[in-house]
């Protein structure tokens, strides 16, 4: 029973789209749908629901009747692989008993399931379910590869990888790029004062205060231990010291609860505007910009410029 509760609270962030040409069957499968809490869109064709995922890309599951005038279960199933794949979006046939070979024609076609029409509602929610939880397994693991497992900030790897692309982009578009080393003043003395958990809460809470200081279009990561990374785009001198000033500022005044006790940290940060030949070397004069902060007093930042 808890398990069940707690899928019907992760259903509400959960997206279905039901397709039938018949209007009470589709208010049918709506209704079991809204029962568990899932956010339901519905459609009386097959073009219809192109148009509903085109304007909601999170929908994560597709219901769908194989017999409907103008384009039937098959060709809809058909044009919606070609824009995601299997691991991407599930989708479930629908069809009232008919030709044996349907329920393989429909899974050929890239359907993930196939039910019979009518079913049981026990039998509808174990498939629906089963499907939904295979697409967050495939996202989990997709997630972990790219994700740092403390922080949930993009790891290293993931970092450099997408960090390439965006040094490419502005060589390209002669656009200003930021580059940022930042980490944790002396953080050995939590370590050694608090514990090596409370140093984890701390890098926690660290990322979490610079995640919500930055755009989204922003990319930034855990280099490693204490230190984390940050490329931004479009920014001038002045607009770049006040973002920094505001992520100092925002971690100096977040106070991280520990076993009763808060905790108090600041950072120094590091940063380049000189746009070198590759994202390491620009990280590298970001770090020893970062170095100077320290050895200025910490709790601060320097920023390179190219004059």
């Amino acid at each position: 029973m808890a398990s069940l509760v707690r899928r019907i609270h992760r259903n509400q962030n959960v997206k279905v789209l039901a397709v039938d040409d018949s209007r009470a069957f589709l208010s049918y499968l709506v209704k079991l749908l809204q029962l568990h809490r899932f956010r339901v869109f519905g459609a009386e064709t097959g073009r219809k629901a192109l148009e509903i995922l085109n304007a909601e890309p999170g929908i994560d599951l597709v219901i769908t009747d194989y017999n409907m005038p103008e384009m039937d279960g098959i060709a809809l199933i058909t044009a919606l692989r070609q824009q995601r794949p299997r691991s991407d979006l599930a989708i479930i046939g629908l069809s009232e008993v008919g030709a044996a070979t349907l329920p393989v024609r429909l899974l050929k076609s890239g359907a993930n399931d196939f039910l019979p029409k009518p079913f049981l509602v026990e039998e509808f929610y174990c498939r629906v379910i089963q499907n939904i939880e295979q697409i967050e397994l495939v996202r989990a693991i997709r997630e972990s590869a790219v994700r740092d497992s403390l922080t949930g900030l993009y790891n290293r790897r993931y970092f450099f990888e997408m960090a390439e692309k965006l040094h490419a982009t502005a060589q390209r578009r002669q656009i200003t790029l930021a580059a940022v080393m930042l980490d944790i003043d002396h953080f050995k003395r939590v370590n050694d004062t608090y514990g090596h958990l409370a140093g984890d809460r701390v890098i926690r809470s660290v990322a979490n205060t610079l995640a919500c200081g930055i755009r989204q279009v922003d990319l930034l990561g855990r280099y490693g231990g204490e230190e984390f990374c940050i490329l931004l785009t479009g920014f001038d001198r002045d607009h770049l010291a006040v973002v920094l000033e505001r992520l100092r500022s925002a971690v100096e005044s977040t106070p991280i609860a520990h076993e009763g006790r808060s905790i108090s940290v600041t950072i120094s940060l590091g940063a380049t505007l000189v746009l070198t030949e590759g994202v390491q070397s620009m990280l590298d004069r970001a770090d020893a910009c970062l170095y100077r902060a320290k050895h200025e007093g910490r709790n601060r930042f320097v920023i390179e410029t190219a004059e």
